[in-house]
């Protein structure tokens, strides 16, 4: 397992070279940590996002990428029945990330060689400005690292140009705080570049995790007033179902009985929310949208 190195981390006064750079090449692999405070486990969870293939998506091709979270420490496990796929294009230096809902479109996620000064609008209408550039020496490489300041909102966020968003492609809000309950980026490596660790902790135990015995389907999806709820596999126990949005807060918790199948979403604001299931310690979750 490789380890950073840290021999050069400064401050920019210049902008760096400007030269296309791939995201998401063959055998890209990011490796995150939710930080404590998301789920019910204080010891958070783990995500883990793979390059699988190119596909052509509404007339152009995609980078297919399959992501993975995980609750507990258990057992090693990649990219499965329990991941979803998420579809990310490149033109130049923009990185873009298909929307299904509630149209199909593309989105700008981020752009790779950033300079000083470049403001960068997201789609959730948050406004930032390149502030810092620092450059790490990763496994003999120069890979830059932007910090962006929200303009009105305050707050920063950081990209790498060959890593992307130090928050997570798809899982979370750009924008958010690594060292808020969120994610952060501790592990990346692709077929080019050897496995680099951006924090103390081994990589390994970012995939280490159960395969749960049962699964939750939730529809309709989106849903409007009330979800239904279909659980396959064994429970040991009624299944205890909490709803969060995509700031990482409870919204809704509920005790099922055995028989009781629908969730009441009527109160919601519209948007994305994360449902989980929690059975005698097992956690699934699936992600829906309230419109």
């Amino acid at each position: 397992m490789k380890y950073l190195f840290l021999s050069l981390f400064v401050s920019l006064s210049v902008s760096p070279a400007c030269s296309q750079v791939e995201f998401a090449p063959a055998g890209a692999e990011w490796y995150y940590r939710y930080n404590p405070g998301y789920f019910t486990n204080n010891s958070g969870g783990f995500s883990h996002s793979q390059y699988v293939a190119d596909t052509l998506l509404e007339g152009r091709v995609c980078k297919q990428i399959c992501s993975t979270n995980f609750i507990y420490p258990v057992s090693v496990v990649h990219c499965g029945t329990h991941s979803t796929i998420g579809y990310i294009y490149q033109s130049g230096d923009s990185i873009f990330r298909y929307e299904s809902y509630p149209t199909g479109h593309f989105t700008l996620l981020f752009r790779n060689n950033f300079q000083l000064g470049d403001t960068f609008q997201t789609v959730y209408g948050s406004h930032w400005v390149v502030n810092e550039i620092m450059a790490l020496n990763l496994n003999n490489s120069i890979v830059h690292r932007f910090r962006l300041d929200d303009i009105v909102g305050g707050g920063s966020t950081y990209i790498y140009d060959l890593f992307g968003p130090e928050t997570g492609i798809f899982d979370h809000l750009p924008g958010e705080i690594a060292d808020a309950p969120t994610l952060d980026l501790r592990c990346y490596t692709d077929a080019n570049f050897p496995q680099v660790n951006l924090t103390t902790e081994a990589c390994d135990a970012i995939l280490q995790s159960p395969e749960p015995n049962f699964l939750v389907i939730i529809y309709p999806n989106p849903a409007h007033d009330f979800m239904d709820l279909m659980f396959k596999g064994f429970l040991s126990e009624p299944p205890n179902i909490k709803v969060w949005d995509s700031l990482g807060r409870m919204v809704l918790e509920e005790r099922f009985d055995y028989g009781q199948q629908r969730l009441n979403v009527r109160n919601l604001p519209s948007g994305l929310y994360q449902l989980t299931a929690e059975v005698a310690g097992t956690v699934v979750e699936q992600k829906f949208v309230k419109y």
